[in-house]
């Protein structure tokens, strides 16, 4: 049968009580948002506990991971949350224009919401955002930043809004402005870095370590730069020997 969600205020007061929009892989957790006395508010719900908000501020559960671990949305900017670290700001890039100072909202993840995906300085509908991706390493980077970086030519697209991204976060969609001027839907695919990258990347790291170790000196900035790049080569290490490689992991290849 059906099953109503609820919400967080009175029928009597508010005559829209939720809306849902997105359930788990398995079915249990349904996101979406609910009205209160104070405006819309995320939720996540589950048929033991009901409805539960995601914050104290007006906001929008947009979507969630297929494994049921990462909520995400949009308040004034894109969020994401987990049970263990609640809810988190994803922040926003300027692209300037009217919609500089504009919000970012969050559309899509990865199977285990390691990847997000959504579009930053969108305001009025007037199609000037920007697709962005975001991981918990790199935080969030224009997705033409992110394409140009693996050698991608873009042939005069412009990447508006990233709308899904693949389980392993390896292909992403959203619509975006045609070269030839018209919208238009489109699949990307992130190439993965080769094997040489990778091995000139973790060398860059453990000359930095035994230097360190035999000296005692400061690291010169040249190779303080890339000690955020050890946790890359843990993560691709764990995900191929996982058999998989994720996106998470490829974007994060970069050493500046």
């Amino acid at each position: 049968g059906v099953v109503g969600l609820g919400g967080f205020a009175d029928v009597s007061s508010r005559p829209i009580l939720s809306y849902a929009h997105d359930i788990s892989a398995d079915g249990s957790k349904v996101v979406g948002f609910g009205n209160s006395t104070e405006g819309a508010r995320a939720f996540i719900w589950q048929a033991e506990t009901g409805l539960l908000s995601l914050g104290d501020t007006e906001s929008v559960a947009l979507g969630i991971s297929a494994d049921g671990s990462t909520v995400f949305g949009a308040t004034y900017q894109a969020f994401r949350w987990t049970e263990e670290l609640g809810t988190m700001g994803l922040g926003s890039i300027g692209i300037g224009g009217p919609c500089e100072l504009a919000a970012s909202s969050a559309y899509g993840s990865s199977s285990d919401g390691g990847l997000i995906v959504g579009a930053t300085g969108e305001c009025g509908g007037n199609g000037q955002g920007r697709a962005f991706v975001w991981d918990d390493v790199t935080g969030m980077r224009l997705l033409e930043d992110v394409l140009e970086d693996h050698g991608v030519d873009l042939e005069g697209w412009d990447l508006l809004r990233a709308t899904g991204v693949s389980d392993d976060g390896n292909k992403i969609v959203g619509y975006g402005r045609h070269p030839n001027g018209y919208i238009d839907g489109w699949l990307v695919t992130v190439p993965e870095p080769t094997t040489a990258v990778l091995f000139g990347i973790g060398m860059m790291v453990l000359t930095a370590q035994r230097r360190r170790r035999r000296t005692g000196s400061a690291v010169p900035a040249r190779v303080r730069r890339t000690k955020g790049v050890a946790r890359f080569v843990r993560a691709i290490r764990h995900s191929r020997s996982a058999g998989r490689f994720s996106l998470a992991s490829q974007i994060a290849i970069r050493t500046h």
